[in-house]
C-alpha cells in the first residue's frame, strides 16, 4: 500500500489499507486498527479529500477511547481541526485544536503545545478576532523562548501586530523591537514598518522619521522616491 502510495497510485493504496484494516479488525488488533485507520485519514487529507479524511480520522479517534492522554489522539485532534480550519470552519476548528492542547498540556509535550496554541492564535488572527488571538499567541510565545523554538520571532511579530491594532502600543513597541535585528529581512522591515505606524499614532516624529531612514537605506538607489512613497502611503 505505501509502494503504490509513492508512485500515486492513490486508489489501489486506499484499496490495500482498506484491507489492512479488516485484517487488524479480525485478530481484534486496536493499535494495528489505529494505525491504518490514521494511514487512510492521511492519504485522503494529502488529497484534498477533506470529507472522507475527517471520517476515518473520527474512527481513529474512536479507537482511543478508554486510553489514557495520548499524543496520538492530540495529533488526531490537530489534523482535523486543520481540515476544519481550510472549510471555513473556525468552531470546530479550534474546538478540536483545544481538545489537543489539552491532552498535551496534561502529558508536559510542551513542544506541540506551543505549536497548538499558535495555530489556535493564528487561526483567530486570520479571523479578525484579536482579543481572543493574543492569549494563545502568548502562551505559544512563552513555551517557544523557554525552549529557544524556531517561530519565536515571528510569533514575536504577531504578538506585536495584534497588540498594535489592540492599542496597546508600548507592549506591541516591545515586542516589534525584538523584531528589528532578525535575520530575516522581511520580518525585520515588516516590524521596522509596524513601529512606523505606532510612532505616527504616538506623535513621535522623531523615531518615525529614524524608521524612514532605515526603510530608506534597505532600498535601491533608483527606487527610493517610489519605495518611500509607497512605505508613507501604507502608513
Amino acid at each position: 500500500a505505501f509502494l503504490l502510495k509513492e508512485t500515486g497510485k492513490i486508489k489501489e493504496a486506499l484499496k490495500g489499507l482498506k484491507e489492512v484494516y479488516k485484517y487488524f479488525e479480525e485478530i481484534d488488533d486496536q493499535i494495528g486498527r489505529i494505525f491504518s485507520l490514521n494511514k487512510i485519514g492521511d492519504i485522503y487529507y494529502k488529497q484534498n479529500d477533506y470529507d472522507n479524511a475527517i471520517e476515518y480520522f473520527g474512527k481513529c479517534l474512536k479507537e482511543f477511547e478508554g486510553i489514557e492522554f495520548n499524543l496520538g489522539e492530540s495529533m488526531l485532534y490537530k489534523n482535523i481541526g486543520l481540515i476544519y480550519n481550510k472549510l471555513d470552519n473556525e468552531i470546530e476548528a479550534i474546538n478540536n485544536l483545544n481538545k489537543a492542547a489539552e491532552i498535551e498540556e496534561q502529558m508536559s509535550s510542551f513542544s506541540d503545545l506551543a505549536t497548538t496554541k499558535r495555530l489556535i492564535g493564528l487561526i483567530l488572527v486570520e479571523k479578525g478576532d484579536y482579543e481572543k488571538a493574543l492569549p494563545h499567541l502568548l502562551d505559544s510565545y512563552k513555551l517557544e523562548t523557554e525552549r529557544n523554538g524556531k517561530f519565536e520571532i515571528n510569533l514575536a511579530f504577531t504578538i506585536g501586530n495584534v497588540m498594535r491594532k489592540l492599542n496597546l502600543l508600548n507592549e506591541a513597541q516591545e515586542y516589534l523591537g525584538k523584531c528589528v535585528s532578525s535575520k530575516d529581512p522581511e520580518i525585520s522591515t515588516a516590524s521596522l514598518k509596524e513601529l512606523a505606524i505606532i510612532y505616527k499614532q504616538k506623535k513621535d516624529f522623531e523615531r518615525l522619521n529614524g524608521i524612514l531612514s532605515t526603510l530608506l537605506k534597505r532600498v535601491d538607489d533608483y527606487d527610493k522616491k517610489t519605495k518611500l512613497r509607497s512605505i508613507i502611503k501604507g502608513l
